[in-house]
């Protein structure tokens, strides 16, 4: 788990920004482009390392300053692993975005991958449409330098991670497009992280605007604020995504119909299409675990408990 806040994300991104401006990062991405770390830029921008790197730098830059800044807490990170493992297709359009362009930080990573014998998660994504093309939506992944740093300083000890990086570390590699109208979206890396992420960052959209959930803005602190300012950066709240706490008992659902109930039982969280008329669409909504039948009738399915005693 991360121990950036939600406070911190301001001047976090701001650390990104200077950086990306840095020699140290012009010759990171150099080096990158001519090992052939970007060969999935359009054919022509990957021909020249030198203005892929700058390309690519500066189009970040423009991203994390224009994005709107979230931040999902851990008990929402764990909706999200657990519902993603049944989220059901649909063609993403723009109004399934929380934002246009959106930082957003997890306070547990999501999505680990392989790195040597190693894993690591996610603790960023950034996104917005991209440059060339409106209806095609282009993202970055970031890790946390406190968990990236020994791993990056032992595979390649030439980066120092620990030494040159902001807090949240740019994952080379973690690259992915969406186009609007599709089902799914892909990476740029050879072992399809789309797979793991993906499923993920879209579960996460989608919850964000649904009622399991609840957002509030966090203002920053005065001190943080100037020190903004002092540095030339706009301040900004950052959103933070929460579980709704249910307001009182959950409905038992005891009176279905006419039918009568004589037991209650456990429904598991699952998806169901819901038809969205201003939109012209179906989109799934996450339907919460809770308890179904009379409040006072025996549950069926308890689990049995046994007791070791001398």
């Amino acid at each position: 788990m991360t121990d950036i806040r939600p406070v911190d994300l301001p001047e976090i991104r701001a650390e990104i920004v200077e950086w990306l401006g840095q020699e140290t990062a012009a010759e990171l991405w150099f080096k990158l482009a001519t090992a052939g770390q970007y060969d999935w830029l359009p054919v022509g921008a990957n021909k020249n390392p030198a203005q892929a790197a700058s390309v690519l730098r500066g189009t970040e830059v423009l991203r994390l300053r224009e994005a709107t800044l979230f931040y999902v807490a851990a008990e929402m990170v764990e909706l999200v692993e657990a519902a993603a493992q049944s989220v059901p297709d649909f063609q993403l359009a723009p109004e399934d975005l929380p934002s246009d362009t959106g930082l957003m930080i997890f306070q547990s990573p999501i999505a680990p991958v392989s790195i040597g014998e190693d894993e690591l998660g996610v603790t960023a994504v950034c996104w917005a449409r991209t440059p060339a093309r409106d209806d095609v939506l282009f993202g970055t992944t970031y890790m946390d330098r406190a968990e990236a740093a020994p791993i990056f300083d032992r595979i390649a000890p030439n980066r120092q991670v620990g030494r040159r990086e902001p807090r949240l570390v740019y994952a080379h590699g973690g690259e992915y497009f969406w186009p609007f109208g599709d089902n799914a979206g892909v990476t740029t890396d050879a072992a399809n992280f789309a797979t793991v992420l993906l499923p993920r960052l879209r579960t996460a959209w989608l919850l964000m605007q649904q009622p399991v959930t609840s957002s509030r803005d966090v203002p920053l602190t005065r001190p943080a604020r100037r020190r903004l300012q002092r540095a030339g950066h706009e301040p900004a709240d950052v959103r933070l995504v929460e579980l709704r706490r249910p307001a009182g008992a959950t409905p038992t659902g005891d009176s279905v119909g006419e039918r009568e109930y004589r037991h209650r039982w456990i429904v598991r969280g699952h998806w169901r299409q819901q038809w969205y008329p201003s939109r012209q669409v179906h989109r799934p909504v996450w339907i919460a675990p809770h308890l179904k039948g009379p409040d006072e009738a025996p549950l069926l399915g308890g689990e049995k408990v046994n007791v070791w005693k001398r």
